[in-house]
């Protein structure tokens, strides 16, 4: 007998000896069953369902997730969480996407269907979206402003529900549930890092309620939680070999993307360089300025006589973040079967991106048309004939050039959200019903530097009698005054604002059994009015902000 055949002969014992034990074991609760009472399961409102019903009974796969569950994950946010799950897909919105059109948002998008048709509730109800939409037009609900440790339990709905819900929900529903009748205390504090630097993340947390609704007629609780995360910069990752580095050279790769500013095409074209590359008015062909080594870490250079420069050494792959999130809920009991709520929620989230400099050429778009300051035209970004540092002095000559001497673009966002919930609810005969007002809002405010204003680059670049004198370039740079990067590159705003209003309804009862279980009936209606704001960023609607299309809706 070999030794393989020797190891699998047990095997094949053990199961045949399974088999009569399994059935034996299986034959002992049963005969016990037969002697207790049938247990009955609680029947609850289920997400995709206004029938109070039992898990199992849903015509629809419910994911259902306990706090405990949760917490074995070790996750620190609701949304951190739920993008662990494998129904989320496609189209979902991280908050490490500090660089998107929703920078500081979270949201989870079921079956890769995206964040607009995935509806969040919170303990069954609406929440007003984020400040910033998905794309530009997908509006969603922020998952970072509900506190994980008031969470009881997550019910995930796979399947799309519009019927009950809305065209908001083709993809399903999340219904994260906070817990209700609390009491005691419960204080946590945890603290993260990352082993290769950046990402460090506090976190304090307090969950405290009083009272029994039961037995005291009344129950209070509030959950509070404050952290912030450090920003996780590319630069950190330089110990990782080429992950998260610029310069892919030295394994085997092609320069690609991760180093700008090489000239190509035989020289005649070229991507900005911290020396600036300039059109030679004879060749047609680019030739970088002079200063490369002063400017860039990167070796070896370009051979066609580009600065290649690499973009680790401004972009975050996270944006630092801090949050306030807050929530809290109040029960009072009227009569025998009647109950008075209110529930409050406000968060309070700040997020800072870093990116690359901005350069001063490029393509982009506005109400008036296309913007192109790239190709031959008048449009196209020059260094004029007597500008310092013009090589070709008397003619005008294209420029590619990326703005280290101005600095990283960074985006500031601040998102402030609240919702208040006022409602009855109880049972009159064999109804049981439930009476709610919902407002819920969110203020966000966007703010980005270094980004440059197309017009004025072109004064400071072109025409010697600016206000502000020539903008100096790439090695030159150091002769600038502040007063002239106030000019070509100010601050630019923009705002968002969502409101939600709900007034609504239910009535349920069940009217008979049935073999497969009760027949239930369920009335209601709702009255709801969403609105959505957002100012274009600064100077956008006049196509003046290089490389930076403009964006509003209402």
């Amino acid at each position: 007998m070999t030794p393989s055949s020797f190891r699998r002969a047990p095997r094949r014992h053990a199961l045949a000896l399974s088999i009569p034990l399994a059935l034996a074991a299986a034959a002992l609760p049963l005969q016990a069953a037969a002697q207790q009472d049938t247990t009955t399961l609680d029947r609850i409102t289920v997400t995709g369902s206004n029938i109070p019903r039992t898990d199992t009974e849903t015509a629809s796969p419910v994911q259902v997730i306990s706090r405990e569950q949760i917490d074995r994950t070790g996750k620190t946010t609701v949304g951190e969480y739920l993008q662990s799950l494998s129904v989320d897909g496609a189209g979902s919105v991280p908050k490490s996407f500090g660089n998107g059109f929703a920078g500081g948002g979270a949201a989870i998008s079921l079956r890769g269907l995206g964040a607009g048709s995935t509806l969040v509730l919170l303990n069954g109800r609406r929440m007003a979206p984020f400040g910033l939409a998905d794309d530009g037009q997908k509006v969603f609900t922020d998952l970072s402003t509900i506190p994980l440790d008031a969470v009881e339990r997550i019910e995930v709905l796979k399947d799309g529900a519009s019927s009950v819900y809305g065209s908001d929900a083709i993809a399903g529903v999340v219904n994260v549930i906070l817990r209700s009748d609390f009491t005691g205390a419960v204080a946590t504090v945890s603290y993260g890092w990352s082993d290769d630097g950046g990402g460090d993340q506090p976190k304090v947390s307090l969950t405290a309620g009083t009272g029994s609704l039961a037995e005291d007629g009344y129950n209070a609780f509030f959950s509070i939680e404050a952290a912030k995360t450090d920003a996780i910069r590319l630069y950190d990752r330089r110990n990782r070999d080429w992950i998260g580095t610029g310069d892919t050279r030295p394994w085997g790769y092609a320069i690609g993307g991760n180093l700008p500013g090489r000239i190509t095409g035989g020289g005649t074209g070229a991507g900005g360089g911290p020396t600036g590359a300039i059109e030679n008015p004879i060749t047609g062909r680019f030739e970088s300025l002079p200063g490369c080594a002063g400017l860039s870490d990167v070796t070896p250079q370009d051979p066609a006589g580009g600065c290649l420069w690499d973009v680790a050494r401004f972009r975050d792959l996270s944006p630092e973040e801090e949050y306030v999130n807050f929530f809290s809920r109040a029960a009072f009991a009227v009569g025998d079967a009647g109950e008075i709520y209110m529930e409050l929620s406000a968060a309070n989230k700040k997020t800072i991106f870093q990116n690359t400099p901005s350069g001063v050429s490029g393509a982009w778009g506005y109400p008036g048309g296309p913007v192109n300051a790239s190709d031959p035209g008048p449009g196209a970004v020059v260094l004029g004939p007597g500008h310092p540092d013009n090589p070709y002095p008397g003619t005008a000559n294209r420029l590619r050039y990326t703005a280290f001497d101005v600095g990283p673009r960074t985006t500031y966002n601040d998102s402030r959200f609240m919702r208040l919930l006022l409602g009855f609810k109880g049972t009159a005969g064999a109804w049981d019903y439930d009476v709610g007002y919902l407002h819920s809002g969110t203020d966000l405010t966007n703010e980005r530097t270094g980004f440059l204003r197309y017009s004025r680059v072109k004064t400071v670049l072109e025409d010697p009698a600016s206000p502000v004198g020539w903008w100096r370039i790439g090695d030159d740079a150091g002769l600038n005054t502040q007063a002239l990067y106030d000019y070509i590159s100010p601050r630019i705003r923009a705002t968002g604002r969502t409101r939600l209003d709900i007034l609504d309804a239910k009535a349920t009862r069940s009217l008979t059994d049935l073999p497969g279980g009760p027949l239930g009936l369920a009335v209601g209606a709702e009255y709801r009015r969403q609105s959505v704001l957002l100012t274009p960023q600064s100077f956008t609607d006049i196509g003046d902000i290089i490389g930076l299309g403009y964006s509003a809706y209402e």
